[in-house]
């Protein structure tokens, strides 16, 4: 299992990142869309969203479950 840290830019990202967060899962197979990994994760590594600025305050985490 790794750990990827990944840095969250700008408000619509931050919200856009809320929205996911309320439906529960970061990709979304209907509108093709969504927040997808880097292309080495691999399933049960361990994600970690954290606001740029000006916070730099934790804002999710997540474990990957697969690659599409």
């Amino acid at each position: 299992m790794r750990v990827i840290v990944l840095k969250v830019r700008r408000r619509e990202n931050l919200e856009e990142l809320a929205a996911v967060i309320r439906r529960g899962h970061t990709f979304d197979d209907d509108e093709l869309g969504g927040w997808q990994m880097p292309k080495y994760a691999q399933p049960d590594d361990l994600a970690i969203w954290y606001a740029a600025s000006p916070d730099q305050e934790y804002r999710a985490y997540g474990w990957v479950c697969g690659a599409k």
